[in-house]
């Protein structure tokens, strides 16, 4: 499996990390808000974010996520401990947004296409988040993926650092919430609002109450227009 692939989707370039992305992506980890709820919660610090990016450099999987139009830096996230015995699996994860993108679809966005790679080539792909990082166990169970009882301890700082996993398999995957949420997403939001390919649907209030609910579900911010 090629873990440093390029992919594209409506809004975003996923393509493999380099050297020169160091101060882009560092403007954007520097916000220690970022890292509010992470296990390492000081990586906006110089130091300890230098040490990050070296190791994911390193480790041949990491990706730069840029706004597809623009080229701007959004991110970075990564395909980690692959193996090939058995169906195949791979882990997902090391990722993190700029809090301009928070609630406007991209995580779910970009999760999809890696996610689309990863079960061309694997059966399974896992997921490890601390046990403390509520906004990321929300996003992950959004995309369909489910707690196992598997967990991991570590340290830092001299304190205990427990990573849950989570799992998504290839049939769940093409039967959950990713799959129909796209086709939603796409024809209320991206077709009529920037795309401009389809007339703007009118929706009941009723309509767009069910609307809002799933979307808050799935981490999108509303953007209907009456």
């Amino acid at each position: 499996m090629e873990r440093q692939p390029t992919l594209e989707t409506e809004r975003l370039v996923l393509r493999p990390l380099a050297e020169t992305d160091r101060e882009a992506l560092f403007g954007i980890a520097s916000d220690p808000a970022v890292w509010e709820q992470h296990p390492i919660h000081d990586r906006w610090r110089r130091d300890v974010f230098d040490a990050f990016f070296d190791t994911c450099l390193a480790s041949g999987g990491a990706l730069a996520v840029l706004d597809r139009r623009d080229e701007r830096m959004l991110g970075m996230t990564r395909f980690d401990r692959f193996d090939p015995d058995e169906g195949g699996v791979v882990e997902i994860g090391w990722t993190f947004l700029a809090p301009r993108c928070w609630g406007k679809g991209y995580n779910p966005e970009m999760k999809r296409a890696m996610l689309a790679h990863a079960f061309a080539h694997v059966a399974l792909v896992e997921f490890r988040v601390g046990d403390t990082n509520y906004r990321s166990r929300n996003a992950l169970e959004a995309i369909g993926a489910t707690r196992t009882t598997r967990y991991e301890l570590g340290r830092y700082q001299g304190k205990r650092v427990v990573h849950l996993v989570y799992e998504i398999d290839r049939e769940s995957h093409q039967q959950g919430p990713l799959a129909f949420l796209y086709q939603l997403f796409l024809y209320f939001l991206l077709l009529p609002h920037e795309l401009q390919f389809a007339p703007y649907t009118r929706l009941s209030e009723s309509e767009v109450q069910s609307l809002q609910f799933l979307l808050s579900r799935h981490q999108i911010e509303w953007l209907h227009r009456p």
